[in-house]
This record gives structure tokens, C-alpha cells and sequence, in this order.
């Protein structure tokens, strides 16, 4: 089952972030509830077009919060994940990687 399937079950979709209030929010959150790892899914994805991001419940990225040091950026790297080991700043990974996540209604 697909984390955003999952978040759907639950009549929510996985975290978006369009403000840096919103951000922070979902940071603590995740820092407070999943403190044994460093990284978290995220609802956002370019699974359309790559390099356009959107979030998982539809609307466009109007708020960004990219590492200055983007990873090798492998073509299948889907997924938005937020690395909280390097300031808490956003990175791509593929989808498939298990890694807690987050979900809102």
C-alpha cells in the first residue's frame, strides 16, 4: 500500500507545507514522534513532470525548503523527504524507501 493511499484510508494526505509556520509545525511533529530517524516523508512529488513539484493533496509547491546541497539526483528520486541530520532542509528520494511519514486532514 502507498503512503498517500494510507493517508487517504484515514480521509487525510500526506503532510504539505505552504507556509514556513506550516513547515515547522510538521518538523516538530515528525522530530517528536519518529525521534529514531533522521529522515521523513513528506507529501510532495514530481511523479508528473520532473523537476515540478506538487504536493500529494493536489495544489502547488508555493512554499520550498530545498538543501543548498542537492544529492546526485537519480532519475527515479520521486518523493519529497525532509533530512532533519542536515538543518531540516527538503531532498528527493525514491518513493519506495520506508521512512516515517505524516499525514493531515
Amino acid at each position: 500500500m502507498s503512503l498517500q493511499k494510507f493517508c487517504l484510508d484515514l480521509d487525510g494526505n500526506l503532510a504539505s507545507a505552504h507556509s514556513v509556520e506550516e513547515y515547522t509545525f510538521i518538523q516538530r511533529l515528525i522530530r517528536y514522534e519518529a525521534a529514531s530517524s533522521t529522515r521523513a516523508w513528506i507529501g510532495g512529488h514530481d511523479a508528473v513532470q520532473e523537476g515540478v513539484w506538487l504536493w500529494s493533496d493536489g495544489t502547488k509547491m508555493n512554499f520550498e525548503y530545498w538543501s543548498p546541497e542537492p544529492d546526485d539526483d537519480w532519475y527515479n528520486e520521486r518523493c519529497l523527504e525532509l533530512k532533519y541530520t542536515s538543518g531540516g532542509y527538503w531532498d528527493d528520494d525514491v518513493c519506495t524507501v520506508k521512512k516515517p511519514f505524516v499525514c493531515v486532514r
